[in-house]
């Protein structure tokens, strides 16, 4: 169908989106970007998964793994983590290596912050029903 054709079946939105697709602009998925994280133990699998699904959900504007790291600490405000966070940013601006990849970075934040006995915890708390 020519595009004059579909240009009466498209709304105006659907034209714009249409308009940036062809001129090379993209348009991305909208998010709900994460809440900030103060290291609280019980809130740390929920402020991974908002993570995961914010920057897989709009990969273009994160390219490498140190973009994907930087976006997470920036994320990390207060509480018992803003230690942990001045830590890795001091040893990532002065070069040295802390994380392998982001898989590795998740892995350190859960290892830090999260349920050290997932499995206990929730025994514990059936019990209490």
């Amino acid at each position: 169908m020519p595009d004059d054709e579909v240009d009466g079946f498209l709304s105006p939105k659907e034209e714009r989106e249409r308009d940036e697709v062809e001129k090379g602009k993209v348009c991305l998925p909208k998010f709900a970007p994460p809440q900030p994280f103060d290291g609280t133990m019980k809130e740390t699998k929920s402020f991974v998964s908002s993570l995961i699904l914010y920057i897989y959900g709009r990969k273009a504007e994160f390219p490498s793994n140190k973009s994907k790291i930087m976006f997470v600490l920036s994320y990390i405000q207060g509480g018992k983590a803003q230690y942990w966070k001045n830590e890795a940013i001091n040893l990532i601006a002065a070069r040295q290596e802390l994380f392998k990849d982001f898989k590795d970075f998740i892995t350190q934040l859960e290892a830090q912050f999260g349920d050290p006995n997932p499995k206990a915890t929730t025994i514990g708390k059936l019990k209490t029903l």
